[in-house]
Formats: structure tokens, C-alpha cells, sequence
């Protein structure tokens, strides 16, 4: 793709004029083609021959990976377990000998059947909360590669998009900590200079990451 040479698309009228005088002087076809916000120049042959290697890419979706979860989870399956076990958890820690204390000290205190149904309720909207950011954080992401660039939707009600066509890379590498390692997933860091921000696209917290950078580097070597 032919741009501005600070990588800004053209004006409709400037790239069909630059169309012209490149088939012009070259004597191959170029034409315009839509790129950002405007456009951009590129060579018909160069156009059909991306077109037939595309036609071997099927679309792969991605989403976050349930073991980012797992901290999470683990809140989660606790917080169940006390809800369904209130009062054996209470005793555990303690509570008991606490409300015998604070009856001690002021001769009065909450009635224990009180404690126990508050604390309870008090456990069971824990473990909802936890359970919604858990829906939330698998839900709210999700990433396509495609045939000609990849697609990443983040929101799950309010979605900001954003598509970069493989021509427009600059590199893709992984993120992980150990933990992710220890899990087998991981972040794909994606340098473009098709983006309107001029910046990176993110999959976060994919699963094999490695074998997703290496179709992404052979779509892109084949298409780019």
C-alpha cells in the first residue's frame, strides 16, 4: 500500500491522481483502495495475487483464556463454600469468642442468629460479584484472525473495534509472565502502522499464544 510518507492515507482526488501516474510510468495498474480514514495507492497484480493466497486462511476467533481466571475462580469456589457452610466458617475464625467479648465489654450484642444471616448474605453477593467480573473478563474480549488482518472487539456493551489488515504490521511477538507460562497462556503484541493511534493490538490472555504468533507471522509474511 502506497501512503503519504509519514504513513497518513490520501485524499480521494490525490490517490487516483497517484494511481494514474504510476500506471503511467511503470506501465503496471494501480489503483486506488480504501486505507484508515482515506486512501491509499496499490498495484492490481500485487492486489489479485494477496486475494488468491487469502482464500487458504479460514477465520480463527479467539477469547481470553479460563485459566487467567483462576485466581478468581478460586475466590469464588471460597466464597460459595462459606455461604453454604456460614455459621461452621464463623465458629472457625472466631466470631463466636468476638461477640462474646463485645457482650463483655458493652452488655450487649447483635443476636448471633442475626450475624449469621447477614454474613451469609453478605457472602453469597461476594460470590456473585466475583462470578460477574469472571463473566465479564471471558465475555467482554474477543479476537479474530482473519483471511486479510485480525479483529479485536473489547466491551460487552459499549465495543470498541478495531481491524488492521496484515500489510499494515510491523511485528508481532508474546508477553508472559511465569505464571502465564506455568498456564500456558499469554499476550500477542501486535506493532501496526495501520491503526488510526499509529500503536499496538492486543490479545490478552491467550491460550497457546506461541501458536497463534506463528500463524499470524506466516499470514502476515504470505500477505504483507
Amino acid at each position: 500500500m502506497i501512503t503519504n510518507i509519514n504513513g497518513t492515507p490520501f485524499n480521494e482526488s490525490m490517490a487516483s491522481y497517484m494511481a494514474n501516474v504510476l500506471t503511467r510510468e511503470t506501465g503496471r495498474p494501480y489503483r486506488t483502495s480504501p486505507f484508515m480514514e482515506g486512501y491509499g495507492v496499490e498495484s492490481v497484480a500485487v492486489a489479485h495475487e494477496q486475494a488468491e493466497a487469502s482464500q487458504d486462511f479460514q477465520e480463527i476467533y479467539l477469547r481470553p483464556a479460563i485459566q487467567s481466571q483462576l485466581w478468581n475462580l478460586v475466590l469464588l469456589v471460597v466464597a460459595m463454600i462459606v455461604y453454604f457452610n456460614i455459621e461452621t466458617t464463623m465458629v472457625m475464625v472466631g466470631l463466636d469468642k468476638l461477640q462474646a467479648i463485645v457482650y463483655q465489654l458493652l452488655g450487649k450484642t447483635f443476636p448471633w442468629e442475626v450475624t449469621v444471616y447477614y454474613l451469609g448474605k453478605a457472602s453469597l453477593v461476594l460470590a456473585l460479584l466475583i462470578a460477574w467480573v469472571i463473566f465479564y473478563n471471558l465475555a467482554s474480549r474477543k479476537y479474530m484472525i482473519g483471511p486479510k488482518g485480525v479483529e479485536a472487539t473489547i466491551g460487552l456493551f459499549n465495543k470498541d473495534e478495531i481491524r488492521v489488515e496484515y500489510l499494515h504490521f510491523r511485528g508481532v511477538r508474546v508477553r508472559r509472565s511465569i505464571w502465564k507460562r506455568i498456564f500456558f497462556y499469554g499476550d500477542i503484541l501486535i506493532a501496526t502502522s495501520g491503526t488510526a493511534e499509529g500503536g499496538d493490538v492486543t490479545f490478552n490472555n491467550i491460550a497457546l499464544p506461541l501458536k497463534y504468533k506463528a500463524i499470524l507471522k506466516e499470514r502476515m509474511k504470505r500477505l504483507a
